[in-house]
């Protein structure tokens, strides 16, 4: 994908009745109104009611205000996309695969939802142009014949290597289960509070995208792709679990050692995918066992850092500190899906010795990354904004106008450093994996 450096498009321009012709309840106009003191009086209208948008999610994260509900949207109109797709090992083509099945989702009308947002009725996500590419959308349900409230268009811009993005209508999204301002925090349990499991947005009521299938050396597990239903990446992005129609896989979210061989395999059935896991502390969102895959035909920062001197050798797999701003090993996936998941395995068991600690872990063009962090909230260089894998790795996607004009690749660095373990500690974690590591 060709990224200029100077690149920006117009951002989503919410008219005022999108979100706010319904004000919020007496008992939080105080707090709305301190949040909208804040916004400068010569930013550009887009900016002005993006602000107010994140004053009403403030409130509503605050406890003040009803939260969202949101339902994944049945399109009654155009084709319904053939059943899910099914791929195995012997698919040369696997990542064209899962694009073409994204394509028939989006002109399908699959890849929306609707959201009630304070007593409105909002439909967003994913569309046909009529140039025959993909665009985003909001749209007022209750207001059908008025045509669409605005076009969702992204604003893009780099600075020293590191991508930024907004996609404004991902502020429509079903919120976390708890508050992620929050310096450390614990999950709710996997129970039947689970969203992914029950309610309108559980994945048993989407359609899949397609079911990968592994090779006999992961004695052909079975990982089911569903479509995100506020994608940060609009040519594809899946949530990824381990077929749910097997009890044991509706757990909390924690790789154990398939899981790790698992993402070994399917990230070498699935080139051209980045596929990558958040802890709890470390981007995760909810508490059910999940990764996260989208179309990655870009370079990600991290991937062009170079490497500290000295190595861990695992058996034969070569692990090697990376001169980055946070704290992040990277190994080779080239050897056995088996051996290189329980290298991943083991320094991710060292890593939770230290309650202290969380990680993200990321497959991309043939390499697996994982990070060491602290916190996802850096609360001195990017105060209440949590983040995870895409942000670790140098793309920030982001959801308001005020973070896209603060994001720059040195408060990125900063937030980085912020966010992760030191060297001598995430080398402390490594060591301790290779003393107790047992290869093949």
């Amino acid at each position: 994908m060709a990224l200029a450096s100077d690149v920006r498009t117009e951002a989503l321009l919410l008219s005022s009745s999108l979100l706010l012709k319904t004000s919020p309840a007496a008992s939080s106009c105080s707090i709305y109104n301190s949040y909208l003191r804040t916004a400068p009086s010569s930013a550009s209208p887009s900016s002005q009611l993006l602000h107010k948008v994140h004053a009403v999610e403030q409130v509503r994260l605050r406890g003040r205000s009803r939260a969202p509900i949101h339902t994944p949207w049945m399109s009654s109109g155009g084709s319904t996309p053939a059943g899910y797709v099914e791929i195995d090992p012997s698919c040369s083509d696997a990542a064209s695969v899962l694009s073409q099945r994204w394509m028939e989702l989006v002109a399908a009308g699959r890849i929306a939802s609707e959201s009630n947002f304070e007593g409105r009725r909002l439909r967003y996500g994913l569309r046909m142009n009529s140039a025959g590419g993909i665009e985003e959308f909001v749209e007022d349900v209750e207001n059908v014949g008025g045509g669409n409230m605005a076009n969702c268009r992204s604003l893009y811009k780099e600075d020293g290597g590191v991508m930024i993005k907004l996609v404004s209508s991902r502020r429509l999204r079903p919120p976390a289960a708890f508050n992620r301002s929050q310096q450390r925090r614990v999950l709710p349990p996997h129970d039947s509070s689970c969203s992914l499991c029950f309610g309108p947005i559980s994945l048993p009521l989407r359609e899949k995208a397609a079911v990968v299938v592994l090779p006999t050396e992961c004695e052909e597990r079975r990982w089911d792709f569903h479509y995100n239903i506020a994608p940060i990446e609009a040519r594809g992005h899946f949530l990824v679990v381990p077929d749910m129609g097997k009890e044991e896989n509706c757990r909390e979210q924690k790789l154990i050692l398939t899981d790790c061989m698992d993402m070994a395999a399917m990230s070498k059935q699935l080139r051209g995918i980045c596929l990558n896991f958040n802890s709890p502390n470390a981007g995760a969102t909810q508490n059910h066992i999940h990764l996260h895959a989208w179309k990655q035909d870009y370079v990600y920062s991290v991937e062009q850092a170079g490497e500290r001197e000295g190595e861990w050798d695992f058996g034969g797999v070569s692990v090697r500190e990376l001169e980055y701003p946070a704290f992040c090993v990277r190994i080779s996936n080239d050897k056995s899906s088996s051996h290189v998941g329980k290298v991943v395995h083991r320094i991710l068991e060292a890593a939770g010795e230290d309650s202290e600690l969380s990680w993200n872990v990321v497959f991309s063009n043939g390499n697996v990354y994982i990070f060491l962090r602290t916190s996802e909230v850096a609360q001195q260089s990017l105060p209440g904004f949590a983040f995870g894998c895409n942000q670790m790795m140098g793309f920030w996607n982001v959801d308001t106008e005020d973070q896209f004009e603060l994001v720059d690749h040195k408060t990125a660095s900063l937030a980085l450093r912020e966010t992760s373990v030191g060297s001598l500690r995430g080398r402390s974690v490594i060591s301790r994996a290779r003393e107790g590591f047992v290869g093949d």
